[in-house]
């Protein structure tokens, strides 16, 4: 037992003994000899024992009692009237002192009266030095009234905390001018920025975890323009899973902030497509990758192959996975490449995979410029590869991660990218297995992505470096990316090219200049934002379709099947083999030139 346990139960047992002694003092009006007698000693120690007995089964010495909620003195209460009863009907029985009855009744009040205040004084003066001792900096607002933001507060007036609740904001009419235990509700979400001035806001929690995607960014948006520092409570769906606790505090991610509304996605085809089956993912290892294996391992296949050539990032999602799901998870992992022939193939016949999802790729566009080989090798020979293999081993479905980029592209990567979407149509003309492409924007957080490179220039100090300041791209979540490509899985039937809507494009100067606020700076203050031009192979807009490629809607109305136009497969397939020979050859110009062949919409000249 500790020394902080053991004193409590030493006052809680004084305080027993004490009252009743003092109440059988004034019945005998002082009379020592009566005080002291057999009956009255024996009455005291089964009174204390039955208020011990009921503390242990109601564990009123479990909580810490400097941190206690009213759940906590409600048990201490339930706790003592219980006692109180017991030893009542003990003195009627048992001890034979009726006339005593009433003395038991009156001091098991008193004593839950004292035992509860003796808490409440002792909580309410470590709380009040606390407050006196550590001075709060920041005066903070919490956005919602709801029981969420009832329990931050809690939280934050329970112990030593930087912020300090000044009052909270709600747009229900019903909680304008109420309070929640004495702090106001000070307006709706439209007087913000009106409140923060006035009161000297320093900080601001959102605590509406349930709050829908458009409500929530707007929210944000007004919060962002105060300057104060921004934090937020787990999303619903974390909380409701358990991944999350809802008193835990964030801070606000730039993607709360960007405006699109994620697509929501019915997981029932995908469960019927992935359970009990064996699923290999090629770049198991990078951004989209390692998200579809993470997805993947919720609807049980099977198996869960991997391969990817680089072995950190391989060994992280391998790490991860075990850790989530040990044995119940059949897991392989290898490294080697996907241009690796030989080894493909040892490896699909001892494996037999049923679905494979293709993600293994070079993405980064200014190095994809100076070594266009490389992109050849590994995103068109690699993609040929894996396909043919997939073909030969009658795999049910093979699904190809693609990009914008590859519509009407500049770069080498989008003109690899699009060789790849052409290369698995030839395949997949031959029948048998079932090939798609799935094309989407920028991923937000991804490897190689603006926003780590933005996040790691605000860490240095800045500058933070925009292209162009008219430069605009689709974003979407690296969850919504890998659902699309499960439910682009679900849905192929053959050589589709799905297309998820993205909303709005996003002004990347926008972006930068709310992740610098985000961080606590202001830009071109703080933080400066310089333009450094276009980059090789980079444009302002991109887009999702070519010209040819009408829309055809799908049963999720956030998702797109493009027609695709046909092509001469005898003629490509000349030019394939003639581009790869190229790329062997280490030869740019011609790998340039028979891209150009290959991919009439290449533009590659305007930014060369």
């Amino acid at each position: 037992m500790s020394k902080r346990k053991l004193l409590l139960r030493l006052i809680d047992s004084a305080i027993i003994l004490g009252v009743y002694t003092f109440l059988v003092f004034l019945v005998n009006k002082g009379n020592l000899a009566n005080i002291s007698s057999g009956k009255t000693i024996l009455a005291a120690l089964v009174l204390l024992f039955t208020y011990y007995a009921a503390f242990e089964v109601f564990r009123i010495y479990k909580p810490v009692w400097r941190y206690a909620v009213y759940h906590d003195y409600l048990r201490l209460l339930t706790a003592c009237t219980l006692a109180g009863f017991i030893s009542a009907m003990l003195a009627m029985t048992i001890l034979d002192l009726p006339s005593e009855l009433l003395i038991f009744i009156i001091s098991a009040a008193l004593a839950t009266l004292a035992l509860i205040s003796i808490r409440l004084i002792y909580n309410t003066g470590k709380t009040s030095a606390r407050q006196l001792y550590y001075k709060p900096a920041n005066p903070t607002l919490i956005i919602g009234a709801g029981w969420p933001a009832k329990n931050i507060l809690a939280e934050l007036k329970g112990y030593h905390s930087r912020y300090n609740p000044i009052g909270f904001v709600d747009d229900r009419s019903e909680m304008q001018g109420r309070t929640i235990d004495d702090i106001p509700v000070l307006g709706s979400s439209e007087d913000i920025l009106d409140i923060c001035q006035h009161y000297n806001i320093k900080s601001i929690i959102f605590a509406m975890p349930d709050c829908d995607d458009y409500n929530k960014r707007r929210i944000l948006n007004i919060c962002l323009k105060s300057g104060c520092d921004l934090k937020t409570l787990p999303d619903i769906n974390d909380i409701l899973s358990g991944a999350k606790s809802f008193n835990v505090i964030e801070s606000v991610k730039i993607e709360d902030l960007l405006g699109r509304e994620s697509a929501k996605f019915d997981d029932k085809d995908i469960k019927a497509l992935i359970n009990n089956k064996t699923c290999l993912i090629t770049g198991g290892g990078g951004s989209i990758g390692s998200e579809l294996c993470r997805q993947i391992a919720t609807y049980a296949p099977a198996r869960l192959l991997i391969i990817d050539n680089y072995e950190n990032n391989a060994y992280e999602i391998q790490q991860e996975l075990i850790h989530k799901y040990g044995k119940a998870l059949n897991l392989v992992v290898e490294i080697f490449s996907i241009t690796d022939q030989s080894r493909l193939k040892l490896f699909f016949n001892t494996h037999q995979p049923d679905l494979v999802f293709h993600a293994a790729a070079h993405k980064h566009v200014p190095l994809m410029e100076i070594t266009p080989e490389q992109a050849v090798k590994n995103n068109v020979e690699g993609t040929l590869i894996v396909a043919q293999m997939a073909q030969s081993f009658k795999v049910q479905k093979f699904i190809l991660i693609s990009t914008d980029k590859a519509v009407h592209p500049t770069n080498i990567m989008g003109a690899t990218k699009r060789v790849a979407e052409k290369v698995i149509r030839m395949v997949g003309e031959e029948g048998g297995t079932v090939f798609a492409s799935v094309r989407f924007g920028n991923v937000l957080g991804s490897n190689g992505s603006v926003i780590p490179l933005f996040k790691k220039q605000i860490a240095s100090g800045g500058p933070i470096t925009v292209t162009d300041e008219n430069i605009v791209r689709y974003f979407m979540t690296i969850k919504e990316a890998a659902s699309l490509v499960l439910q682009a899985g679900a849905q192929a039937l053959g050589c589709e090219v799905f297309v998820l809507d993205m909303g709005e494009p996003i002004k990347i100067l926008d972006l930068a200049e709310k992740m610098i606020k985000l961080a606590g700076y202001e830009p071109n203050k703080d933080i400066k934002i310089e333009i450094t031009g276009l980059r090789p192979g980079e444009k302002l807009f991109e887009e999702l379709l070519l010209e040819s490629e009408g829309l055809a809607t799908t049963p999720n109305k956030k998702i797109f099947i493009g027609s695709q136009k046909s092509f001469d497969t005898v003629l490509f397939k000349g030019n394939l083999d003639k581009l790869i020979e190229c790329a062997h050859n280490n030869d740019k110009e011609k790998v340039l030139e028979y891209l150009k062949r290959m991919v009439s919409s290449f533009n590659h000249k305007a930014y060369n």
